[in-house]
């Protein structure tokens, strides 16, 4: 028998799921009916993102990354848009828009999937209609004629915004790779936006329509290259784009010259075992743990420690405490990049299941890492010369190497001295702005979108043959 507060929930269910549902089929036939704008003379870049919010950005000081998109002076003004903010993690604004700047050039806006509300949460009906404030700030934005290039930070839903936003505005569209979504979803069944898109076979018909359509593709890594031309992206217009460009200045700078932080986490001289990265499954840090009870029945007084939050936050403490270490693990949340750099510096070695931009951190701070043999870290590391690669899943073989490099540290430094030589002379960033910059540039030349639309069959992620939640 169903009681009277299961009814009310049921209704209110039912109730949000149509408001939703009314909400979404009218933004799509608004969408649908929307046309393009007269060319203004400004020269404006929209970017699509859902890495950071702001308070990340501001938190983590990623400030670098944001201002890097304006590939020095090429645009007029860049508008960075988080559509999603409030979707993932603990991070909520409480206005249905919020906008910041950045110098004169760049405004960064943040769409909430609450509606501003996070006290009453995200539900179906909150989202359809962030959703639909969003497409009338896009609207909004090609209306004024300046914007003459879309860029996304994935190939999925922010792939289908900026497809339809690079149609209104008659642009070229550049779809940045952000990681091997195939190989995530082959090792542990993780999809880009579980919450949003929940299935393998729709996320794999995005991927297939966006890519195929995408006048310019940037991915990080030779691994993601072929990911985008394997999902139908067209060889030539693929390019390699590697992180350096994002990375904060501080990284390049000597790791003698960073300020320890072993005082303010009062570890003293104890072994430190470093580890950057978001605590999500799809990032394999439930392995550090095991590594570390591995390392510690030997070295007892070796310290983890991992920089980065997430959903496994808790379950890592519980693992920890099961396993007698939870003295030796220390999870220090999110960090500004001056204080991971000092963190990577101290450590006697880093580890890393799979990582991003993070490996590159690493591979600066003159000290040695161990990671999985996985994804593209074979590109930033070579086994035994400038790191150790491992056997994916093998938390005993990697803790044999972390506690060789502890007990033998001379073995270390040359190393992580090729790892660093090696990072500096790969992802030199002015090089790497230069490099997207002229990439923008022939897209500006072009003035508009390439003839290649797509003949709108988003299942067949066909290659098209034209005149590169």
């Amino acid at each position: 028998m169903t009681t009277p507060t299961g009814l009310i929930r049921i209704v209110t269910r039912l109730s949000d799921l149509v408001v939703a549902s009314v909400v979404t089929a009218w933004t799509v036939l608004w969408a649908a009916t929307r046309r393009s704008s007269d060319r203004s003379g400004s020269v404006e870049l929209v970017v699509l993102d859902t890495s950071y919010s702001w308070k990340q950005i501001e938190e983590r000081e990623l400030h670098f990354a944001i201002t890097a998109r304006e590939c020095e002076g090429l645009f007029d003004s860049v508008t960075s848009v988080h559509p999603l903010v409030g979707a993932d993690e603990e991070i909520d604004v409480d206005s249905a828009v919020s906008e910041h700047h950045l110098g004169d050039q760049h405004r960064f806006v943040e769409v909430s999937v609450s509606g501003g509300r996070p006290e009453r949460g995200v539900t179906l009906s909150s989202i359809a209609q962030s959703q639909r404030t969003l497409l009338g700030i896009l609207r909004e934005a090609a209306a004024g004629g300046g914007v003459r290039i879309v860029r996304v930070g994935d190939p999925y839903y922010l792939g289908l915004l900026g497809w339809w936003l690079a149609r209104l505005a008659n642009c070229p569209l550049v779809v940045r790779v952000n990681a091997n979504h195939d190989l995530l979803y082959e090792i542990g069944g993780h999809l880009a936006y579980p919450r949003l898109i929940r299935s393998r076979r729709l996320e794999t018909m995005l991927a297939g329509f966006v890519l195929s359509r995408a006048n310019l593709v940037l991915a990080p890594s030779e691994d993601n290259c072929a990911f985008a031309v394997n999902n139908g992206a067209r060889n030539d217009l693929v390019h390699l784009s590697p992180y350096g460009s994002l990375l904060h200045p501080v990284h390049f700078g000597d790791p003698a010259d960073r300020p320890s932080i072993r005082p303010e986490l009062g570890i003293g001289g104890r072994p430190l075992i470093a580890s950057v990265t978001r605590l999500e499954p799809a990032k394999r840090v439930e392995d550090l743990v095991k590594v570390l009870k591995v390392v510690v029945d030997e070295i007892p007084d070796a310290v983890c420690v991992i920089a980065g939050d997430g959903s496994l936050r808790s379950s890592l403490q519980g693992a920890a405490r099961a396993a007698g270490i939870d003295d030796n693990l220390l999870l220090v949340g999110n960090r500004p990049q001056r204080w991971l750099a000092s963190l990577l510096a101290d450590a006697d070695v880093v580890l890393f299941p799979l990582a991003g931009r993070a490996l590159v951190e690493a591979t600066l701070s003159g000290s040695p890492l161990v990671v999985y043999d996985l994804e593209w870290h074979h590109e930033a590391l070579e086994d035994q010369v400038s790191g150790f690669l491992v056997e994916p899943g093998d938390t005993i073989r990697m803790a044999r190497v972390a506690i060789d490099l502890i007990r033998y540290p001379e073995k270390a430094v040359p190393i992580a001295a090729a790892a660093r030589q090696a990072a500096i002379r790969r992802f030199d960033r002015s090089e790497l702005i230069a490099r997207e910059r002229h990439l923008m540039k022939g897209l500006l030349k072009s003035g508009s979108m390439s003839p290649r639309v797509g003949n709108g069959d988003m299942g067949s992620g066909e290659q098209q043959e034209t005149s590169h939640l």
